[in-house]
């Protein structure tokens, strides 16, 4: 078949395989309160999928995508472990513009649904305390 469009390590004698970058996302847990609210963002369910841009080809690609599931605050992350291999990486990470070596990552989350919050239950006032 035709190389991944991700790219392979030449082989070399007495390698096993090529290692690789792994990529994950996910929904951190959060102890801030945006306004007056009491509640914090508990999940939601969002698609994910993030792309690295390559300088040689000025093309965005692809290396992670995951349909649309539910993230919890402080829950799984979605990836994978082999999502680019460390030779891809290595040339990616090498091809930037003069000394500055960047390597431009763009997260784009889609098909967001359903929110669900949950209050901070030890920030919240309590009717029984003095």
């Amino acid at each position: 078949g035709s190389p991944s469009p991700i790219g392979r390590s030449p082989p070399r004698s007495g390698e096993v395989g090529p290692e690789y970058v792994g990529v994950f996302f996910g929904l951190c847990e959060t102890r801030v309160a945006l306004g007056n609210s009491a509640s914090r963002l508990a999940s939601y369910v969002c698609a994910v999928r993030v792309d690295v841009f390559d300088t040689q080809t000025s093309a965005w690609l692809t290396v992670l995508t995951n349909p649309a599931q539910e993230l919890a605050a402080g829950g799984a992350l979605l990836g994978s472990h082999e999502a680019l291999t460390m030779y891809r990486f290595k040339d990616l990470a090498t091809s930037g513009i003069g000394s500055e070596r960047k390597l431009l990552l763009r997260v784009v989350v889609s098909d967001v649904g359903s929110l669900r919050l949950q209050q901070f239950e030890d920030t919240l006032p309590s009717p029984y305390t003095s």
